[in-house]
């Protein structure tokens, strides 16, 4: 029997051949994706937790603690420290080590594993001057100590904790003493087995996906490819021509019920339906300046965004503003899927009226979060902020949720471009003042704040000490400009046991951050210590009083530093 290979079979098998190449490609991608994602966050979670550790530390004295290995008080209270950074960010180990040489050295400090890692592994703390062989997998702890740098990428290794295997990823940090030699380095290391596990997971489930849409699109490649092959060719040229010449309405006479009816009665329906479908590219033209606002390309003296090219750019003097849920993490972790979108839109419809209304231009989202600008800067931008906070303080009294809000107020000048490739653009702002917007609103959680502002941005605001109540929170150092920006917090937006206590307090803590700035610590603790006493749940005053607890013992006012955030 003579097996007949068709066109159509023919057409099936190169489909098939073609989805399976498409999905094992992509799947492959994944995993050269998801291992360098592994890789990258790992190395930036490891890293700012070494960073964050050695800048707790005194490297005089772990020189001390090398030597006599002998710990006292001080020893003891950078152990808990440690201690307390291990357990708040979910580090597997956290050690200092002191080397004697190439080949030798001692434990400085081994932070307290965790109840889940005793029972895994057992109690392996190390102690002071615990010998340790360097010889053997420090080599990048030994580069390190060479450069005076942080290692510039995680080291993974699997080794067998407790009955099974981890990985682990590795950096190490230098402890850099006075004289900027490297007496000591900081390691860490973070647990990537569960990370690995998931992404390996989710690599299986795309592929499935794929292969499933894969199969689909062959089915209706396998459907249009019958329809093609019978169509009418010139009574479609016909039609189409007349259509070509703007020519509509002409109907083709549909009878029967097979193949060529059915194409008859399509290509009726579009002839019939082209107004319909100009009105509904309307529609769509005007959706999509909900997605990418109209005032951008207005902004790229452009009228439309098909007139838009690359390369096309301006550069303008905006007030940026960026937004935030400080505590989105947590929220979300109560909630499923659907809930968190309600909760998102929910939140954005108290937040986006009263940015827009004000003229502000909403940039783009992160999550529940956003970032806007406005082009006139004027008190509108302070305002929008305070309203979005007594919207969403109002809605908050109504259910009983507790939601932190943030926003980082800034004024600079901002770059708008078109960036991409011809099959895919997009309108991107660069700026060093938008950058510094979200480093503002991501201070807020940290000092207590609803509204930070810079004073950069408070000089084009009319009267604002006279028509806002704010307070100077401070200064930031700006790495860039290498300049100090004094910063303000505006508290119209707190609640009214909030504003009263600032406003009570105010005059204390300002006096306290002038005797911070001039290096009176002593003096700033006091009147610090004033402001507590009549508002405890102030946190820029607990912030300050940590500072001027730290460098009011210091013995040298120039290992100080006046400003209470750097901005990088």
């Amino acid at each position: 029997m003579k097996i007949r290979f068709g066109l159509q079979l023919k057409f099936i098998l190169i489909f098939l051949v073609f989805g399976f190449c498409i999905a094992y490609g992509i799947y492959r991608e994944m995993e050269d994706i998801s291992s360098v994602m592994i890789q990258e966050q790992a190395y930036q979670n490891a890293i700012s937790i070494a960073k964050l550790t050695a800048s707790v530390l005194e490297p005089d004295k772990i020189e001390e603690y090398a030597i006599t290995l002998e710990p006292d008080e001080a020893y003891w209270e950078m152990k808990e420290r440690i201690d307390n950074i291990k357990l708040q960010t979910d580090t597997y180990y956290l050690y200092v080590m002191y080397p004697y040489n190439e080949q030798e050295g001692v434990y400085i400090f081994d932070a307290k594993l965790t109840k889940e890692q005793i029972c895994q592994i057992g109690d392996s703390e190390e102690e002071l001057g615990s010998p340790v062989d360097l010889s053997e997998n420090f080599d990048r702890a030994k580069e390190v100590l060479r450069t005076k740098k942080p290692c510039t990428q995680a080291q993974t290794t699997s080794t067998l904790q407790g009955n099974e295997y981890q990985t682990l990823a590795s950096v190490y940090v230098p402890i850099l003493n006075s004289d900027n030699e490297a007496v000591a380095f900081v390691g860490v290391d973070v647990l990537v087995s569960d990370m690995i596990q998931s992404l390996e997971s989710i690599s299986r489930e795309m592929l499935q996906t794929i292969a499933v849409l894969s199969a689909g699109c062959i089915f209706v490649i396998f459907i249009i490819m019958n329809l093609s092959v019978i169509r009418p060719l010139k009574t479609l040229a016909k039609h189409a021509e007349e259509m070509e010449n703007n020519i509509f309405g002409n109907m083709m006479d549909v009878s029967g019920h097979d193949e060529i009816s059915e194409i008859k009665r399509v290509f009726n329906r579009v002839n019939v339906g082209i107004g319909r479908h100009l009105k509904e590219i309307e529609e769509i033209n005007n959706a999509y300046y909900k997605y990418l606002p109209s005032e951008l390309f207005t902004l790229l003296n452009r009228d439309m965004v098909t007139r838009v090219q690359l390369g096309d750019n301006t550069k303008q003097e905006l007030a940026m503003m960026s937004y935030g849920i400080l505590n989105f993490d947590e929220l979300s972790r109560q909630m499923d899927t659907e809930q968190m979108f309600n909760f998102m839109n929910e939140i954005c419809a108290q937040t986006i009226p009263a940015v827009m209304e004000q003229g502000g231009i909403i940039e783009n989202f992160r999550e529940a979060s956003f970032t806007a600008f406005y082009r006139t800067v004027s008190e509108n931008l302070l305002q929008s902020a305070i309203t979005a906070s007594n919207h969403v303080r109002r809605r908050l009294g109504q259910n009983g949720q507790e939601i932190q809000l943030g926003f980082g107020l800034a004024y600079g000048r901002v770059m708008i471009g078109a960036v991409g490739h011809e099959s895919r653009r997009a309108i991107v702002s660069i700026a060093r003042k938008t950058n510094m917007a979200d480093f503002l609103q991501k201070m807020c959680e940290k000092y207590g704040a609803a509204i930070l502002v810079t004073s950069t941005l408070a000089e084009h605001i009319p009267d604002f000490e006279v028509n806002y109540h704010s307070r100077t929170l401070g200064f930031v150092y700006d790495t860039f400009q290498q300049r100090l920006e004094k910063i303000y917090e505006v508290y119209d937006g707190d609640d009214e046991q909030s504003k009263r206590d600032k406003n009570r307090t105010k005059e204390l803590f300002e006096r306290g951050v002038r005797l911070f700035c001039a290096q009176k610590f002593g003096e700033a603790r006091a009147q610090f210590v004033a402001v507590l006493k009549q508002s405890v749940h102030d946190a820029a005053a607990r912030e300050y009083l940590y500072l001027c607890n730290s460098y009011y013992q210091s013995d040298s006012l120039d290992e100080t530093e006046i400003f209470i955030e750097k901005y990088e």
